[in-house]
């Protein structure tokens, strides 16, 4: 079993690593660390939206580095390629179960950066869920409170989802549904947490706690219900058809993740759902 994890050697990819190493140990699994080298700094798929060439020896050390600090098993691999071709490869040959990215902490230059970098609409093309972790994130692992955003409709996971929804079962975790209606509507998560039971993304013997808002935006709504429910993972469901095509130019996904304080589990599906796509 593997993770792979998308480094550009900054804060927020090694925040990205540290989280996927302590997961890696949960799992048992082996860490794919890839660093894709650009050359052009005007490049529009730096990971984080800049860029620092390096040299093959810089390269190398800084790869060394993180590898020595790991706990888990590690792979590491380094490429000068588009970070597309160079992500798909990587999937293809290592097939991992969850892809993980840092999330830069935003600035006044790039408030949105995660939005718009193509490594991110990226991996909305990829078959695998996608954690992103914040850079400012300090949540615990294992969480202990968990958070799934969900709505009314009923819906079903990829079967690729089924190593990290076989995690989830594990933990030890208190869950909460947190479900977003519009103001004038009932915010009751009844409907919406018999939606998530019904697809098996928690176990059949949990007792997942409701949690309603009312928000004009299904993002801030989320933010809002992450907040006052005190989670430490916040796990949300998108749809095939915008897995599979530009997830982070559709507008609530971009913003939960941007607005986003603790990791967020990305779950492509099928179904009528519409929480995220």
């Amino acid at each position: 079993m593997h993770l792979l994890v998308l480094t550009d050697f900054s804060p927020a990819a090694d925040q990205a690593l540290a989280y996927a190493d302590a997961l890696a140990v949960q799992l048992h699994a082996t860490l794919v660390l890839l660093h894709v080298q650009r050359t052009s700094i005007l490049d529009s798929e730096a990971l984080t939206g800049s860029l620092s060439p390096l040299s093959e020896g810089e390269i190398a050390a800084a790869l060394l580095q993180r590898r020595n600090g790991l706990s888990a098993p590690v792979v590491t691999e380094a490429t000068v390629a588009r970070v597309a071709e160079a992500a798909t490869a990587a999937v293809q040959r290592y097939q991992p179960v969850l892809l993980l990215l840092g999330r830069p902490a935003a600035t006044a230059d790039s408030p949105e950066v995660v939005g718009h970098t193509t490594a991110l609409k990226l991996l909305g093309h990829l078959p695998c869920p996608l954690l992103i972790v914040p850079e400012k994130a300090s949540a615990p692992m294992p969480p202990q409170c968990v958070a799934i955003a969900a709505d009314n409709q009923p819906f079903t996971l990829f079967p690729q989802a089924e190593p990290v929804v076989a995690w989830l079962h594990r933990l030890p975790a208190q869950y909460t549904i947190v479900h977003v209606a519009e103001p004038e509507d009932n915010d009751s998560a009844v409907v919406a947490c018999r939606q998530v039971m019904a697809s098996g993304l928690l176990p059949a013997t949990a007792h997942p706690r409701h949690h309603g808002v009312r928000h004009l935006s299904v993002a801030d709504g989320i933010a809002q219900g992450v907040q006052e429910t005190e989670a430490e993972l916040l796990v949300a469901q998108v749809h095939r058809h915008t897995w599979l095509g530009d997830l982070f130019h559709h507008s609530v996904t971009a913003r939960l993740v941007q607005r986003a304080t603790l990791p967020v589990l990305l779950l492509p599906i099928n179904g009528s759902s519409s929480i995220i796509g």
